[in-house]
């Protein structure tokens, strides 16, 4: 005797087969669940003869979410015509996502220093000084990133 797990989105649709459960499983955890999308789950026991139960009563639920967001990557810093150029690169999709930029200040701590809805920041560059930069990412969903590894521009 084994379990059937079942899995559709709109309780108009017929139930489609998800997943075969282990005989002493009561645990089930849907990796593949998208954020933002309610899931309707139901159970049909099958015995040794392939005989299968009704559908058990559904259940629902939505994707866990913790909030924490994946950090930009490949942030790297260039010079070009007296301005300091920062770009990374960032996969999440998001139209809504900020980039709020940090700089070190004069005692080396990183502290907010301006946002941006691009994956670039421009600002003059800062003359005799080295300066380290960072980036974090606060989405439209209330989500955020950890701080990114820093880059560090020294004036020669």
């Amino acid at each position: 005797a084994s379990h059937e797990l079942y899995r559709i989105t709109d309780m108009q649709e017929p139930w489609e087969f998800y997943s075969l459960l282990e005989n002493d499983q009561q645990v089930f955890i849907d990796t593949l669940a998208i954020q933002g999308t309610t899931y309707y789950y139901s159970i049909r026991a099958i015995d040794f003869s392939g005989n299968h139960s009704d559908f058990a009563r559904p259940v629902f639920g939505k994707a866990y979410d913790d909030g924490v967001r994946p950090v930009v990557e490949n942030l790297r810093i260039e010079e070009d015509e007296g301005m300091l150029i920062l770009q990374w690169d960032y996969e999440f999709p998001d139209s809504e996502a900020i980039f709020a930029i940090y700089k070190s200040n004069g005692n080396g701590q990183l502290v907010f220093h301006r946002r941006t809805q691009e994956t670039t920041f421009t600002e003059r560059l800062p003359l005799g000084e080295t300066r380290q930069y960072a980036v974090k990412v606060f989405t439209g969903d209330g989500g955020e990133s950890l701080l990114s590894e820093s880059v560090l521009y020294s004036a020669e």
